[in-house]
């Protein structure tokens, strides 16, 4: 079994929400339904789950990205809330015939990090870590992207490329998404 395999098997359901061009949720799942209370805590119970600005962000990124001419693209985003990383993908949906997309689909899936703070002391004395890789790493799995993490750290990009060589080499990986795999494996 690959690392894939086993990461797929302990994976729960995946929500999906359908956002209309107004940004207003037309449509959410159970799964998703529970996941909107986990990151909004503050919302009642009734009716529909507010919207994190972090799906708003993704959806209004998309919308402009996927206008008339545009190709038909996606677009993900990582969350990181309390002790979980979310993982977010939002795609336009078309009607026939249409060039331009009616509505939004964002499929939401839940992760929980590492039980405890020791798991990552386990990561780094396995794989010989820096507690700046493991800075890198933390960044990484908030979905920060090379100038994020440079800027949340204060470093410069360069360097932040060449930590990331190094924990590829380090945990024998060879990409960004494998990193987060093997950390939360």
């Amino acid at each position: 079994m690959d690392l894939h395999d086993e990461i797929i098997g302990k994976r729960a359901l995946p929500g999906m929400l359908v956002v209309n061009q107004k940004g207003v949720l037309v449509y959410y799942s159970n799964e998703a339904g529970e996941m909107l209370k986990l990151l909004c805590p503050e919302a009642s119970g009734k009716g529909p789950p507010p919207l994190p600005e972090e799906v708003s962000r993704l959806c209004n990124s998309l919308r402009k990205k996927s206008g008339k001419d545009a190709p038909r693209t996606s677009l993900h985003l990582n969350i990181f809330r309390n002790e979980e990383l979310y993982l977010l993908r939002a795609v336009p949906l078309f009607k026939s015939a249409s060039k331009a997309a009616s509505h939004i689909m964002v499929i939401i899936e839940r992760r929980p990090l590492r039980e405890n703070p020791a798991d990552l002391k386990k990561l780094k004395s396995k794989y010989d870590l820096t507690e700046r890789e493991l800075q890198v790493i933390g960044e990484l799995i908030q979905g920060s992207t090379n100038q994020g993490v440079a800027s949340a750290l204060s470093i410069s990009e360069h360097t932040v490329k060449d930590h990331i060589k190094n924990i590829m080499k380090k945990l024998g990986v060879n990409s960004r998404s494998l990193i987060i795999c093997s950390v939360l494996k």
